[in-house]
């Protein structure tokens, strides 16, 4: 005896088997077994013998030939090879698993006692006995030659698609079913990852044609996700919602992606919300809160920092929309990022989260509460109003009323009587003045002194000299930046006077650089007339610095005529 075993390495269902041998006569008698548990057992599954049947059939496996009528669907048939002397080589058997006539008598012909009948996942074949040929060389050239074995058979698709067609794969060894119905697997006994709404089911008629009532139905996962899975006490509560809105099937969407969370991706997760009239299906359906902590309080139902996620939880948060987050006393907007009008200053230690403005409201423009809203608050003062909250006159300025519309009154100090860098009282308007000076403006001397101007710098000569040389010497102080000319005047009682003047300052160039000018020039040779000091130019100002010096050194010859 001698066997053949092919494994199909998966379950099909067998229809007909061809057998063609080489160059040599077939065997005696050829027993077909299968398996269904991939070759771990067989059972008999068909039988061929040499005539006559009743005979050999007995004879080589102790059954009966077959009669004609196949009383039971998984009946096994032996049967006497159709051609009685067989070709010299070359013949081909073919073996009819099913036979017409095989059923349990259902209108159905592919009931599942046939679909088991039918169904192998390995086929074995055992030749024994030999036609023999009684010649000179029969002892020698006695064998068994199998040229090809071919099982037609169908996949099993499970009822999802075409048993006919099933492509082998390469890459696995396997045929592969090509599935419909949105199944997926090698036969197509599985719901593909996005398609578990409700349970898996097979097709109601064969398993090698495809049923479309039996497909599988999407989840609806609003596209936040690629997977779900079918759970049955989701679908028993009827807590997931089907892609036609009604809350069947046991759909439970995995990894929601786009911020969302829920059976069916339908929410937004926390610090995350769905504007009003935004589709729960578009990708940025969920947008950041975005909420400000220092302006954000705690509220019953919501994280610290959350906002209202959707237009489904308006009626538990009247007054809001979604995206709204809940802010501070003295703090708006959306994100609760802005302080209020009349407010200034937000942080996190604050528990109002503003400061007041508290604007004095004489020195704002139209009496205005409001300041910036920022970390300094600054309200809006006058033109003349100063500080934070504009309760100070500028430099300069006294008096703020709110009946000035520029706030304060212009000081007016005498720059001359006024100390150096000083303006007057804000409140009062008294300038400082220096020493030996009085008024508001400091423009009056004490009684008992007099301002030492120009006509107060003097020499007198010596009228006991004959030829006497007099140095006179003096610093005056800047009082303000600008552009200036120098007059210096002598008078001389009838006598000629040599004058000379020495002037040194520090002149401000076009580049605000400070240039030290010291030079020399002669004055004019006439009594009472008034000498202009200047650059090269007689006719260009000196250029000179607040608070900065300017000497001016008169060496005077006088001579007795």
């Amino acid at each position: 005896m001698a066997s053949i075993t092919i494994s199909f390495g998966q379950a099909f269902f067998a229809q007909n088997i061809n057998i063609t041998f080489g160059n040599y006569r077939r065997p005696g008698a050829i027993m077909v077994e299968r398996s269904t548990d991939y070759g771990a057992t067989f059972t008999p599954w068909h039988y061929l013998v040499t005539s006559p049947a009743s005979r050999e059939c007995r004879a080589k496996f102790g059954v009966q030939a077959f009669q004609g009528v196949i009383v039971r669907v998984d009946q096994v048939l032996c049967m006497e090879y159709s051609r009685y002397v067989p070709p010299e080589y070359n013949e081909t058997m073919f073996i009819e698993l099913n036979q017409k006539q095989r059923g349990d008598g259902s209108p159905d012909p592919y009931t599942p006692g046939l679909q088991s009948w039918m169904n192998a996942t390995a086929v074995r074949f055992s030749f024994s006995g030999l036609y023999r040929k009684f010649d000179s060389m029969a002892t020698k050239w006695h064998h068994y030659t199998v040229r090809e074995i071919v099982v037609t058979g169908r996949c099993d698709c499970k009822g999802h698609g075409d048993g006919n067609h099933c492509p082998f794969n390469q890459s696995t060894g396997l045929r592969a079913c090509q599935c419909e119905g949105n199944t997926c697997g090698v036969q197509c006994d599985q719901c593909c990852l996005l398609y578990n709404q409700f349970p898996w089911k097979p097709g109601s008629g064969a398993p090698w044609t495809n049923d479309a009532a039996a497909k599988c139905e999407a989840c609806n996962c609003h596209n936040h996700a690629d997977t779900c899975m079918f759970n049955q006490t989701v679908s028993d509560l009827g807590l997931s919602m089907s892609i036609n809105g009604s809350m069947i099937g046991g759909g439970v969407c995995l990894n929601c992606q786009h911020e969302t969370e829920g059976l069916n991706c339908e929410k937004c997760k926390d610090y995350f919300y769905r504007p009003v009239g935004k589709n729960k299906s578009d990708a940025d359906a969920c947008q950041a809160c975005l909420c400000n902590l220092n302006g954000t309080t705690n509220v019953t139902g919501l994280s610290f920092g959350d906002c209202i996620k959707d237009e489904n939880a308006l009626s538990v948060h009247p007054g809001k929309q979604p995206g709204d987050c809940y802010c501070k006393a003295f703090v708006q907007g959306r994100q609760c990022d802005t302080c209020k009008a009349g407010f200034y200053r937000l942080t996190q230690e604050n528990p109002q989260g503003c400061i007041a403005c508290n604007c004095h409201l004489d020195g704002t423009i139209g009496r205005s509460s409001v300041c910036q809203g920022d970390y300094h608050g600054q309200c809006n003062c006058k033109t003349n109003v100063v500080l934070r909250d504009c309760s100070q006159c500028k430099d300069g300025y006294y008096d703020l009323q709110d009946s000035d519309s520029n706030g304060c009154k212009f000081c007016d100090c005498d720059v001359g009587g006024t100390k150096s860098g000083q303006t007057c009282d804000k409140v009062t308007g008294v300038c400082h003045c220096q020493s030996h000076v009085i008024g508001r403006t400091c423009n009056r001397t004490e009684s008992g002194f007099y301002y030492p101007d120009a006509h107060f710098i003097h020499a007198e000569r010596n009228p006991y000299e004959q030829s006497v040389t007099y140095a006179l010497h003096v610093m005056l102080d800047i009082p303000k930046t600008g552009k200036y000319r120098l007059l210096v005047k002598y008078t001389n009682e009838g006598q000629e006077v040599q004058t000379q003047a020495v002037i040194q300052y520090n002149n401000i160039s076009a580049s605000q650089a400070e240039e030290l000018f010291n030079f020399s020039l002669p004055l004019q040779e006439c009594a009472n007339c008034p000498a202009t000091i200047g650059t090269n130019n007689p006719k260009d100002y000196l250029l000179l610095k607040k608070d900065t010096g300017l000497s001016i050194l008169l060496h005077m010859s006088l001579s007795n005529n």
